[in-house]
């Protein structure tokens, strides 16, 4: 898994793409979310359109109850294109890298 920045300018306009109250939510670029803590919406979306939207994503960190205040945006990798879901270790990666940043990286930016 890579951990590069996203570019600002791309990642400060992302919202969620996901509905707090609805654990079914569907979008073409949504490949993984949850709701950690019950405060935090953390998602993977894709990055590019069409044939563009290859092996990378985005995995964004917002916080609901500051009206989904984007915290992280970070480059990931996503095993097979996700094209039929997200790799199960993918998705360890990705609750390990958002797991670390709430409770390590957080607490020393506030």
């Amino acid at each position: 898994m890579t951990a590069e920045q996203e570019p600002r300018e791309k990642t400060e306009e992302a919202l969620p793409l996901a509905n707090w109250d609805d654990d079914k939510s569907l979008h073409p670029k949504l490949v993984w979310w949850s709701k950690p803590d019950g405060r935090y919406q953390v998602e993977v979306q894709r990055i590019g359109k069409g044939a563009e939207s290859g092996y990378t994503g985005t995995l964004f960190v917002f916080d609901h109850q500051e009206n989904n205040k984007r915290l992280l945006g970070e480059k990931v990798d996503l095993s097979y294109q996700a094209r039929f879901g997200p790799d199960d270790q993918d998705v360890s990666d990705w609750r390990d890298r958002a797991a670390k940043f709430v409770d390590e990286e957080l607490p020393r930016m506030q």
